[in-house]
């Protein structure tokens, strides 16, 4: 199943907004397009 950057982008929105501090924000989003990029 391919997600669309729409969708990615509110999910990095997400943990970003969630996220204690910019570097795990950063860490997380690239964890997200790592699995994105899998699929």
């Amino acid at each position: 199943m391919l997600s669309t950057g729409h969708d990615a982008d509110q999910y990095w929105l997400l943990f970003l907004f969630s996220s204690a501090s910019l570097s795990d924000a950063l860490l997380k989003g690239g964890f997200v397009w790592g699995v994105a990029e899998k699929e």
